[in-house]
């Protein structure tokens, strides 16, 4: 049986790292509040390719690892390999689809989770893959619109999902 396997994304441009929004006072929490800001230098300045390195970075110097470290993707690239499963480039999807390649608020509720445009991307990502291995026939045609209408989700959790998405 075919296996399809994501890799983690997780707000790097919106999020802070977390240890610094615990006020931890280490080394490790330091340096990742300096990489942060310089990132957010980096992006203040149009330098996009070293704002994406530097959120990155802070990411993986947080020493409050609820956020995936840059290395989870590599375990992931050689457990697919080494188990011929499919893996689905969920990070690469979420990037493209985030201004200047800058994973942030626009896609993600807070630091790992989708928000509703977030859930679509991620949908999309997978049944992409799905149509490319011939496991299910060419893509239909999208209907966002109302697939979004049919989404299980209280009023409430939809008012959340659509005002955090704009």
């Amino acid at each position: 049986m075919p296996v399809f396997i994501g890799t983690v994304v997780s707000n790097e441009r919106d999020q802070a790292p977390l240890a610094v929004l615990a006020d931890a006072e280490s080394e490790a929490a330091g340096a990742a509040k300096t990489a942060y800001h310089a990132a957010q230098d980096s992006e203040s300045a149009g330098n996009y390719d070293a704002a994406r390195e530097g959120y990155e970075w802070a990411r993986d110097l947080d020493p409050l690892r609820f956020r995936a470290p840059s290395e989870l993707g590599e375990v992931i690239r050689r457990a697919a390999a080494a188990n011929d499963a499919t893996v689905v480039d969920v990070y690469a999807a979420f990037a493209a689809a985030s201004e200047h390649g800058l994973v942030g608020d626009r896609l993600l509720l807070e630091h790992v989770h989708p928000n509703l445009d977030g859930y679509f991307l991620l949908a999309d990502a997978f049944r992409d893959a799905l149509v490319a291995s011939n496991l299910i026939g060419s893509r239909p045609p999208h209907q966002r619109a109302e697939a979004r209408e049919g989404m299980p989700v209280t009023e409430v959790d939809r008012y959340f999902g659509t005002t955090r998405s704009h």
